[in-house]
């Protein structure tokens, strides 16, 4: 839930214009959102080395420009 409500206030509506995030390196906690899949221009996304837990939404899928995802270091669970 931390995740959430941090990153979405960091993006304050702009989801159709990022093509780019890395948020790496933090403490970031919780789980990943689903509301994510609305990032359609996303191509590259580091959150590695966070505490981020739980599986990568099914929603993701739409995310058909993303290219680089780098998760490392986090409690990630299931299939990717």
């Amino acid at each position: 839930v931390i995740m959430h409500i941090q990153v979405d206030y960091l993006l304050h509506g702009q989801t159709q214009q990022i093509e780019s995030i890395d948020i790496s390196n933090n403490t970031l906690g919780g789980q990943l959102p689903a509301s994510w899949s609305s990032l359609t221009s996303l191509t590259t996304l580091d959150l590695s080395n966070n505490l981020i837990n739980g599986v990568i939404p099914t929603s993701w899928t739409a995310l058909a420009q993303l290219s680089t995802i780098d998760l490392h270091h986090n409690s990630l669970v299931g299939k990717i």
